[in-house]
């Protein structure tokens, strides 16, 4: 499943983000195909255009209760610093 935002759509946040349409249809597609590995790379391409950081957390914590193997991959902006952009998570 391909959620990347389109590039040439500007998105204006106006409010609280609600995941649960993305969270459904990933659940749907991992008990489709009984996956059991589900990786987001990256995080970058989900998460740049919102400001809250706590969406990573609760996305984490939806995909674990599906019981899959969950990788999360996100962009390192410097040498030395944040592990990535999102923080030492």
């Amino acid at each position: 499943m391909d959620a990347s935002p389109d590039p040439h759509t500007h998105i204006e946040e106006t409010g609280a983000y609600d995941l649960s349409a993305l969270l459904i249809r990933i659940g749907n597609a991992v008990k489709q195909v009984q996956a059991k590995l589900v990786v987001i790379d990256s995080l970058g391409s989900l998460f740049t255009q919102f400001s809250d950081a706590a969406l990573i957390h609760r996305i984490s914590a939806s995909l674990l209760e599906l019981g899959a193997t969950v990788v999360l991959t996100a962009e390192r902006l410097s040498e030395y610093g944040q592990v990535s952009r999102f923080g030492d998570h």
